[in-house]
């Protein structure tokens, strides 16, 4: 609880004050138009760091989201027309409108690149076209949030917003082991499958919807990125549109090529969850079999990983590890993720 401290001459100005205007002083009146201001906040935990790492740009910097649209809803759900608008946003936005003192409303902010492929309807849902989508995008990155506030009250400064994505990363250490075969990194493209997503969004209710399969078409890999695993050279990244209240499992085939080579990988069961990332890593160029799959929460903080291993030595490596914390192993040939795995 916050204290306030007043001197004595300021409690003065303060009583003159209230005896030369009470209207100024006294509480707002229910029904009376009142205007709010809202300060909305993009996340930039992510591009701080990078920046700190000497990176000229980043992924889930959230400075590709331009765009920032509002809609005001009443507490039932229903649009009011007249209240909503559309403005520029660099991370972070104010936004004033003319409310009515003591209703109560549903306020739905959505921050997207304005050429992005998404279209907002006036029930508040976000409809994504994959028509055209390509791997690598950064631009594809987006935020929303639906805040319920009762005219009159405290403002939730700044009111931040969250991605409905789950960011799916795919990383390599063997990029100088697939230069020696004839492999050239700096030519490639990559492209993603993705079986069982999303493709609509209500921002009322952050309810997903749809059973989308979709390829992120062939694109060049990112260049001056950092990999979210140390020891790992980027290969791929794509937001997927997922439910953010639990985990789910999609299919991923997932390619490369340089126009000579190609390499085709499945990952099978892969946990996705709305504002995580998913990070796939190994041997991606040289090897069928070594690589993780790890999800991590809020595209920040490590939560639990997902480890393959296919023998007693590597298990016995992996419980031995320093670094293994909240990490869960399935002993399988393949990569298959499921929820039938044993917590160490």
């Amino acid at each position: 609880m916050k204290t306030k401290f007043f001197s004595m001459m300021a409690m003065a100005a303060m009583l003159l004050g209230t005896s030369c205007s009470n209207d100024e002083l006294s509480e707002p009146t229910n029904g009376q138009p009142m205007t709010a201001n809202f300060s909305v906040q993009l996340p930039t935990g992510i591009s701080a760091r990078k920046v700190a790492n000497g990176a000229k740009k980043a992924f889930a910097d959230g400075k590709t989201a331009t765009k920032l649209k509002y809609m005001v809803f009443d507490k039932d759900g229903n649009l009011i027309e007249g209240l909503g608008g559309e403005k520029d946003i660099n991370l972070t936005a104010n936004v004033q409108m003319q409310l009515t003192t003591g209703k109560e409303y549903k306020i739905v902010f959505w921050a997207a690149n304005a050429n992005a492929p998404y279209t907002l309807d006036d029930n508040g849902v976000v409809t994504v076209d994959y028509t055209n989508i390509k791997a690598n995008d950064e631009s594809l990155d987006a935020f929303y949030r639906c805040y319920d506030y009762k005219a009159g009250a405290e403002v939730e400064n700044p009111i931040k917003l969250y991605r409905p994505f789950a960011q799916l990363n795919v990383g390599t250490n063997d990029t100088e082991a697939a230069a020696k075969t004839g492999f050239n990194k700096a030519a490639a493209q990559t492209e993603v499958k993705v079986s069982g997503i999303a493709n609509q969004l209500n921002l009322l209710t952050g309810a997903v919807s749809g059973d989308a399969e979709v390829t992120y078409k062939l694109n060049a890999i990112p260049e001056g990125e950092t990999f979210p695993k140390a020891g790992y050279d980027y290969l791929s990244m794509d937001y997927l549109l997922v439910g953010k209240e639990a985990k789910s499992n999609v299919d991923v085939n997932w390619q490369i090529t340089d126009g000579a080579n190609t390499i085709n990988r499945t990952f099978a069961n892969v946990p996705v969850q709305g504002n995580y990332r998913t990070n796939i890593y190994g041997a991606l160029l040289t090897s069928t079999t070594d690589f993780n799959v790890q999800i991590e929460p809020a595209f920040e903080t490590p939560d639990y990983e997902y480890t393959v291993v296919n023998n007693y030595t590597d298990l016995k490596k992996i419980l031995t590890d320093a670094d293994a914390e909240n990490i869960y192993v399935k002993v399988d040939g393949k990569i298959s993720v499921t929820d039938e795995l044993f917590y160490l």
